[in-house]
């Protein structure tokens, strides 16, 4: 049995980029504490399902795997044998090894050799999007991770079906290292070998647990509440320190400018 506080998934690892704060909360916060989500929230993900539903249609002869949806090595199992008929199109296949587990929206065969035979597979997520991101790239990479198992390598290259209708080719070596660092300071938070410090960041809009981390950030006089500071200052600021804005009120310029490399302009507005 895994020692991980729960199983890690490519969706998590894709939150992670941004908080890693979120992935500590998701194992040992009280869920009480989540914020529901809003209509907006809701709209998103109900726009997102379409979406995904439209690729599924555009795509008629991709094979979906069937599970009962509880037991992932079953599910693996059922994967593998539809891989193994080599279909163009794979839809939901399950994935599981050790501590992490995941379903890409689509696995696509492509030319190449592997475990399996004379054809490979490349994994391929659907995202009501227009650009490839830092999330979507470390969350191929988990499923990438995934299929190594399976293909007898790890695939190089995956997929994201963007909303303007194209499938953007991502390099998944680009970025291994800091996905491997990720992913190893993920294990190390499941097992409670290291602590984490939420601070506000580009997420926070889109993260269920934003109104409890912002009554801990006003009621310890958080550094990142300080308008102009961003979150990767507020990040150095912490990491130096500097952890509330009693602290960094109490800095005079000189020193600000000294620890931060601050210009006069900038350390005077924070």
């Amino acid at each position: 049995m895994s020692d991980l506080a729960r199983p890690l998934t490519p969706t998590a690892i894709a939150k992670a980029t941004e908080c890693l704060h979120c992935w500590y909360l998701k194992c040992f916060g009280d869920p009480a504490d989540k914020t529901p989500p809003d209509a907006g929230t809701r709209l998103r993900w109900e726009e997102g399902n379409e979406f995904e539903l439209k690729v599924r249609r555009s795509l008629p002869d991709a094979v979906e795997v069937e599970w009962d949806g509880k037991d992932w090595d079953a599910g693996l199992e059922s994967t593998r044998a539809v891989m193994s008929g080599g279909p163009d199109w794979i839809y939901q296949s399950v994935l599981t090894m050790e501590n992490v587990r995941g379903k890409p929206d689509f696995l696509h065969r492509v030319d190449g050799e592997s475990a399996l035979g004379k054809f490979t597979f490349v994994p391929v997520d659907v995202k009501n999007h227009k650009t490839v991101t830092t999330k979507d790239r470390f969350q191929l990479m988990s499923y990438a991770a995934l299929l190594e198992p399976v293909l007898g390598y790890r695939p190089e290259t995956g997929g994201i079906w963007l909303n303007i209708g194209e499938i953007a080719e991502v390099d998944l070596l680009k970025k291994r290292d800091m996905f491997d660092d990720l992913v190893g300071k993920m294990h190390d938070v499941g097992r409670k070998k290291m602590e984490t410090c939420g601070l506000r960041c580009g997420g926070c809009g889109q993260c269920d647990w934003i109104d409890f981390c912002w009554k801990g950030w006003e009621e310890t006089h958080s550094v990142c509440l300080v308008n102009s500071v961003t979150s990767n200052t507020a990040r150095k600021l912490h990491d130096s320190g500097v952890r509330t804005f009693d602290d960094l009120a109490a800095m005079d310029i000189g020193e600000l400018m000294k620890r931060f490399r601050w210009k006069e302009e900038t350390a005077r507005e924070r």
